[in-house]
């Protein structure tokens, strides 16, 4: 979500050097970004398996060795885009003499910074955030999208994929797994929307996914009476990514997958419970979200079965889908299914 302020460096800097550290997860995305130089990947995976086998002093001493890397740099500037408290905390141990972060950041990174980009609560949007944090190094605000490169390659693994699952174009990408429990929706759901965007639009539909999301992706399959592939499991991020650009529509609840659809301009409905869409205006997403009093209630909910996302409907979504797509003129009609 924060290549934009990348390319605003970039366009205002062009001799500059742009390094952007990320975590393992999410690094491919980086790659081929003709804003950004370097991708330092901090392999945090492996740091967590490290720690839950007990191995405390290994992930301790790889931690050491990669922030003492990043140090040996020798960075003019740190940016902290996030304005965590590991964020912070990255950009101080680089040994940047100029620090920059949101003037809003939590969990006491403040006092890591030495100057605060002018964001607040009137800055809403995500890619403004990051935007308006740059305007200390005088990179003026410029409005600008998020972006994913991808590449031709890419598409060839995405077209290998399409073509072991059996299906052609067009089709809609159905993201169902989240890190959180709370931003679940259902497999029923997942299901009778499947259903919908075939009867309705004769969309077949791809369930996207890490291994680890196989079970609910078989299971949705299962459930659903429309042909429903399943390609979890069986791609890189990238490919996952161009998988998404092929697509006629993305259906996702609050995921990495949803925010690479608004990246590659693919049009996408957002299933919202427990966490802010504010952040996330685009034109191409249509958000579907019931009002409950509780709501953002983040990580911590007070309800036991997730009431603001179980209200959900299937209609609703796939209502949703229809509006995106007619709105983008995209809108296939089957001759007869």
């Amino acid at each position: 979500m924060g290549t934009p302020a990348a390319a605003a460096l970039k366009k205002a800097r062009p001799d500059l050097h742009v390094a952007w550290v990320v975590e393992d997860r999410s690094h491919e995305l980086l790659l081929g970004n003709p804003s950004i130089d370097e991708v330092l990947v901090a392999p945090r995976s492996r740091w967590s398996r490290m720690r839950q086998e007990g191995r405390y002093l290994a992930a301790l001493r790889e931690l050491y060795a990669f922030l003492r890397d990043l140090r040996r740099r020798r960075f003019d500037i740190a940016v902290d885009l996030q304005g965590r408290l590991k964020s912070a905390l990255t950009a101080y141990a680089s040994g940047a003499p100029v620090r920059i972060g949101p003037v809003d950041a939590g969990e006491g990174s403040k006092v890591f910074y030495t100057c605060a980009g002018p964001v607040g609560r009137q800055t809403r949007r995500a890619s403004e955030r990051y935007l308006r944090i740059l305007e200390p190094l005088g990179v003026p605000y410029e409005p600008s999208d998020m972006h994913v490169q991808v590449q031709a390659g890419d598409m060839d693994a995405a077209q290998a994929v399409l073509a072991r699952c059996g299906v052609a174009r067009p089709f809609a990408a159905l993201c169902p797994a989240t890190t959180f429990r709370t931003k679940f929706w259902t497999a029923q759901g997942f299901a009778a929307v499947a259903d919908g965007l075939y009867q309705e639009f004769g969309l077949r539909s791809v369930v996207l996914g890490a291994r680890g999301d196989v079970p609910l992706a078989l299971e949705i399959a299962s459930l659903a009476k429309a042909p429903v592939a399943v390609a979890a499991g069986q791609t890189s991020l990238r490919t996952a990514a161009a998988l998404i650009a092929l697509s006629s529509l993305v259906v996702s609840v609050d995921t990495g997958l949803l925010f690479v659809a608004l990246a590659v301009g693919t049009p996408a409905v957002g299933l919202f419970g427990p966490t802010m869409h504010s952040h996330l205006a685009d034109e191409r997403l249509v958000v579907v979200s019931k009002p409950f009093a509780c709501a953002p209630c983040y990580r911590n909910p007070t309800c036991a079965n997730r009431d603001c996302m179980t209200a959900i409907t299937p209609r609703d979504v796939v209502a949703a889908a229809e509006s995106a797509l007619e709105r983008f003129g995209a809108l296939p009609r089957p001759a007869r299914i």
